[in-house]
Formats: C-alpha cells, sequence, structure tokens
C-alpha cells in the first residue's frame, strides 16, 4: 500500500483554475545536458524568466508566494512545469545506470578533447574537420571525396585540414594503446564518443533511449499540471500543446496497455503513472549487465517490458493502483533483483570505476582537467545515492512527479543556465541585476558552489567536445556560440570547418 499519499492527489473533475487562458504552446523553454548534467532555459521574454524564476525559488527556498495566482495562461503552466520536466531529466539521469554511464563517458570525452585540443596547437596550423568522430572513422576515399565537396561548396582549390589518423571500429575496441600522445588522445576520445552515441540512442529496431526519458518527463509534467491546476486546465494544455507532437508521439508505446475503450481499461491519471513506473523501472538496470549491452539499453528494456505485461493486462490494471507493489510486480515479471536493489548496485559499479580513476591518474597535479573532471563525477556520485534515499522514502510520490515540484526542496538541484539575451530593451531597462541580457549560469546550493570552478571546466569541455565530436552546438545565444567557436581556435591555434556545411570558426 502508498504511503500516505496525500487527499489532494485525488483529481477534483469539477475543478476550473481561475481566470485561466488557453495559449498554444509548441516551443519548449528547457534542454538538459547529458554530459554535466545542466539545465538550460531559453527566455525570450520577462515573463518567461518570471516563471523560471519563480520555480527555482520553489526549488531553493521551499516557498514561492507569487508561483500560483489567479489569470494564469496554459503557456506559464508550460513554462513552470517544463522546469520541472527537465529536473526531471537530471533526477533520471542519476539513477539510470546506462545514463549515468554515459555521463561518465562523456565527462572524460570533455577532459580529453581539452587536452587534444592543446596537442593540436603544438603541431598545425590548419582547419579541424567537424563532426570530428565521422572524419577519425572515414577512410582515405571518403576522406578525399568529402574534401573535394568542400571544396566545391566553398569554391577553393584546397583547404588545409589537420593531420589526423584514421581509426577503425575494429581499431576502437582494441584496448592496445597508440605510441603518439595526440593520437593517443584521439583515441580514447573516440572509443568515448562511439560508446556516448550508443548509449544515448541505442539500437535502431527499438526506442531511442531518450524517447524513455522524455515519456517519463513528459508523464510527470502532466500529472504536476493536474494536480496544481486541474484536470480540465490539463486537458486542455494536452490538446493544445502536446497533441501531434512529438511529445505526444512518446506516449504511443503504452496505448495497447490502456483498453480505454473498455469499462474497465486504465484512464485518467492511472495512465501516466503506468508510463511513469515503466520508464523508472526501464532506465534502471543492474550492472551485471555491460552498460552499452541491449540488456542495459532503457528502450529494450522497456519494450521487453511492455511486450510481458500486453500478456497480463488483467493483473497490469489491477496492479495500477498500488505504485510500489506494480513496480516489485514489474521485477518478479523480469526476474530481476529488486529495484531499489539495482540502482545501488549500479552506484557501488560507478564507486569502483572512479576509484579505478583516481589511482590511475594520480600523478596528475589537482588543477589538471582530469582531476577536476573526477571531482564533479565524484560529487554526481553522491547526488545520485541522495536521489536514491529520498525517491525510496516514498516511491509513489516520485513516480507522480512530487520531485520536481512541491517535494524538490531539500535535493541538490544542478547547475541552471538562463539565457535573456532575446529580451527587449523595454525589459532590460528592469533592475533584475546581472542575469539580464546573458547568457548566465546559477549554482542554486552548497554542493554545488563547493565545485564552482569543476563545473565550469566540466561545461564549457563539454559544449566543446559536442561541436568537435558531434557538430552539435549546445549554446543558447550567439554570443554562446561564437565562444564555443572562440575557444577552438584559441586551444588549437588553429580553425574548424563543417562537412555538414556550417560555418568556419
Amino acid at each position: 500500500m502508498n504511503k500516505l499519499p496525500p487527499i489532494s492527489i485525488i483529481p477534483d473533475t469539477e475543478f476550473r483554475f481561475p481566470g485561466y487562458k488557453s495559449v498554444p504552446v509548441k516551443t519548449a523553454l528547457g534542454s538538459f545536458h547529458p554530459g554535466p548534467g545542466v539545465l538550460s532555459f531559453n527566455c525570450k521574454s520577462m515573463r518567461q524568466q518570471l516563471n523560471v524564476q519563480r520555480m527555482m525559488q520553489l526549488y531553493y527556498t521551499g516557498k514561492s508566494p507569487l508561483l500560483t495566482q489567479p489569470g494564469m495562461t496554459s503557456e506559464d503552466i508550460m513554462q513552470q512545469t517544463g522546469v520541472g520536466h527537465e529536473l526531471r531529466h537530471f533526477h533520471d539521469w542519476l539513477l539510470s545506470f546506462s545514463y549515468f554511464d554515459a555521463a561518465r563517458r562523456r565527462l572524460n570525452l570533455g577532459s580529453n578533447t581539452l587536452l587534444a585540443l592543446r596537442e593540436l596547437s603544438e603541431r598545425q596550423d590548419a582547419y579541424i574537420p567537424l563532426p570530428l568522430l565521422d572524419w577519425i572513422t572515414a577512410d582515405r576515399t571518403t576522406r578525399e571525396a568529402k574534401t573535394a565537396e568542400l571544396c566545391d561548396f566553398y569554391n577553393v582549390q584546397s583547404f588545409q585540414l589537420y593531420e589526423l589518423p584514421h581509426f577503425t571500429m575494429d581499431r576502437l575496441e582494441d584496448p592496445s594503446s597508440e605510441a603518439d600522445y595526440l593520437s593517443e588522445l584521439l583515441l580514447i576520445s573516440s572509443r568515448a564518443a562511439v560508446a556516448v552515441k550508443a548509449l544515448l540512442y541505442g539500437y535502431p529496431q527499438y526506442l531511442r533511449p531518450f524517447d524513455v526519458f522524455e515519456l517519463s518527463a513528459v508523464a510527470t509534467q502532466l500529472l504536476t499540471i493536474i494536480d496544481r491546476f486541474g484536470v480540465h486546465t490539463a486537458h486542455d494544455i494536452y490538446q493544445t500543446s502536446f497533441a501531434s507532437t512529438y511529445y505526444d508521439r512518446v506516449i504511443n508505446p503504452i496505448d495497447e496497455l490502456l483498453d480505454m475503450d473498455s469499462a474497465d481499461g486504465i484512464k485518467g491519471t492511472d495512465v501516466l503513472l503506468l508510463a511513469s513506473a515503466m520508464c523508472l523501472w526501464a532506465i534502471c538496470a543492474e550492472p551485471k549487465a555491460h552498460p552499452m549491452s541491449p540488456q542495459a539499453c532503457p528502450a529494450v528494456r522497456f519494450s521487453t517490458l511492455r511486450s510481458k505485461l500486453l500478456d497480463a493486462k488483467q493483473e497490469l490494471k489491477r496492479k495500477c493502483h498500488d505504485i510500489e507493489g506494480l513496480i516489485r510486480y514489474f521485477d518478479r515479471l523480469m526476474g530481476e533483483p529488486a529495484l531499489s536493489e539495482r540502482i545501488e548496485l549500479g552506484t557501488q559499479h560507478f564507486k569502483e570505476e572512479a576509484l579505478k580513476t583516481e589511482e590511475g591518474i594520480a600523478r596528475y597535479p589537482s588543477r589538471h582537467p582530469y582531476q577536476m573532471t573526477l571531482r564533479y563525477y565524484k560529487k554526481l556520485i553522491s547526488l545520485r545515492e541522495q536521489l536514491h534515499s529520498k525517491v525510496f522514502e516514498d516511491i509513489y510520490f516520485h513516480v507522480r512527479g512530487a520531485y520536481e515540484s512541491d517535494r524538490a526542496y531539500g535535493l541538490t538541484l544542478p547547475a541552471v543556465v538562463i539565457n535573456t539575451t532575446n529580451l527587449s530593451a523595454e525589459e532590460l531597462a528592469t533592475d533584475l541585476g546581472q542575469l539580464l541580457g546573458s547568457e548566465t549560469m546559477f549554482r542554486f546550493s552548497d554542493d554545488m558552489n563547493d565545485l564552482k570552478d569543476e563545473i565550469n571546466v566540466v561545461h564549457e569541455a563539454d559544449r566543446l567536445a559536442s561541436k568537435i565530436w558531434f557538430d552539435q552546438d549546445l549554446s543558447l545565444s550567439e554570443a554562446g556560440r561564437n565562444s564555443i567557436m572562440d575557444g577552438i581556435e584559441k586551444l588549437s591555434g588553429g580553425q574548424s570547418i563543417s562537412f555538414t556545411w556550417g560555418a568556419t570558426s
């Protein structure tokens, strides 16, 4: 039986939120970066910024007097609960086995990319081809063809590109090292980049792992809207802002489990609670499976669980009213250790990985990127333990999304980047301090402030690595994008050029 779910959780189907105004919202406010685990919010109006600030006030102090007031629009509600949506990604990322392993690899990719760029500056003055992962794994014939396309696109005779090694997939799987320092850095980084792609995007015949994480965040966001603003408001927002979008399509995989046309089908909030519970079960694999194996992939696990449940729909319906019992049922059905035990085993695995890294980098000074990255990674492990302890005080509230709304106070918040460079001159005239007109990182807890320098290093390293290896730009503003390109040039001594036909730095 669930532990004292509050009476307010039972939806009042007659409630109408006072003065509510329906405004379709099709643009996401926030994003989550699964390398350093940073939340980002792109505020294009002062109203958006205030909604983000009020949610942060709730998380930081436990109170936010202006958070809810009559006359709120669906846009206000989507922005506020969108902050919780991104925080859910952070919490799922901490608890997940494969995604947390991807974080470790991505953090290492960032620090090795910094070192590789510095080493390039000692060698040549040329262009770095982007995305570097595609170039590193391309053979000579492919490189020559791509270079010819590039010359034709820019109408030039030739481009001086960095002379970089070629690694086949067999070489990446071979654990041996390279004699040359730069080649070894690039080999280690290539392995990490391939692993990160596999962990984040999974196997083509299944859902993408990211779809499972998105379903978790969408389900808990809709539950929060129901709990805070009522069923009617949630239904309107679903119809005007979710229906027929990607965020709606991620719910599709559970449709066959519901039998919604049946009198005894799974309906209402039980649909969202089921989705949230299935996602939590799927992301938390036990560490006996290698993080990159199908057995640990959240998408594969979700699909396998779904298949089993399709053969047991009547029993599933009976279990949906008891969340703790439902998750125990998943464990028994799939023949796995209890969910909490799997998370604890995963934490022990990550601690062992951190210890091996610590022993391997002992010779480096405290301010070296390796040491700074390790300190941040160890802090993430402690946050994983903290969240694990909190979630299992009452797992119902976690599945409901309460730790991304009214119960978030007391949990450590990740670093948050807020971009206000798009605000108008009139809005910038208000007296709200350094936030205005900038892309600024905030740290709302002692845990994050104690590692200010480390967070800055891993965040900037991740932005550079994302651009270098995947040609992905994580910046929210033009100034931020320019700073990435400037950083590449400053560190490497050369410029970069995109083979996806982007701009040169």
